[in-house]
């Protein structure tokens, strides 16, 4: 009956705080940054997102916190294991995302990269977070 992270009594209650604040109670820290990318996307009207990350990284509270727009979608881009030998942007099959998100500690985060011959812009660098939007 006692979760640390999730109590069911006290100010810290499951009944007290909200579902999406909930998500993160095992990694208050990430809150914030997630809160802040997904407004952006948002705000930007996304509705493709593309998901550069490395092997630990977290992407559920994008789906999430996206719940209720039934149009949005991601894609896992550039993976680096045993999934990138599968058929990726067949030619009846090719995703251009609105935007990019790489979360890749390991790499210099560019003013610009490319995806599938389309220019992406950065837009935000919030520390692991690095935001693309395709410049149109």
């Amino acid at each position: 009956m006692y979760n640390q992270t999730r109590p069911l009594f006290g100010e810290q209650s499951i009944f007290k705080q909200p579902a999406d604040k909930q998500y993160f109670a095992a990694n208050e820290p990430l809150y914030a940054p997630f809160v802040k990318v997904n407004a952006l996307l948002q705000e930007n009207n996304c509705q493709t997102l593309g998901y550069i990350s490395g092997g630990d990284s977290w992407e559920y509270p994008f789906w999430a916190l996206n719940k209720n727009n039934k149009s949005f979608s991601m894609y896992q881009l550039d993976t680096d294991n045993e999934t990138k030998q599968l058929p990726q942007n067949t030619s009846s099959n090719i995703i251009i995302p609105d935007m990019i998100i790489n979360i890749r500690g390991d790499e210099k985060k560019e003013e610009q990269i490319s995806y599938m011959s389309n220019p992406y812009k950065l837009i935000l660098l919030d520390g692991v977070f690095a935001v693309y939007k395709k410049d149109l």
